[in-house]
């Protein structure tokens, strides 16, 4: 089954490979528009996001600068309008998660 009219949010905090297989597992469920935040963990985890920048139709949100915000929103912004149902998971986001 494809869902290609579905958009698949994750926020993202500190992720480690297992964001890696979950991105490659909705992918082979059918899911085609996966967006993933990278909501500020630091530069310790940039490889995590950048692996997934080669994935097929992944948008990655970078929130670090102005510049990033600003382009990462407008694309989201495209790809949300081409979708019509947005599944966003649980779990923590914005940096709120414990340590």
């Amino acid at each position: 089954m494809k869902y290609d009219q579905i958009a698949v949010l994750i926020p993202a905090y500190k992720p480690d490979e297992r964001l890696i297989t979950l991105v490659d597992e909705l992918r082979a469920a059918g899911f085609t528009r996966i967006v993933v935040i990278d909501d500020g963990g630091g530069q310790a985890y940039r490889h995590i996001f950048d692996a997934l920048d080669g994935k097929a139709d992944v948008l990655v949100v970078r929130n670090l600068s102005a510049k990033d915000v600003a382009e990462s929103a407008a694309e989201f912004a495209r790809r949300i309008a081409q979708s019509q149902i947005i599944f966003i998971p649980g779990g923590f986001s914005g940096g709120d998660e414990p340590d």
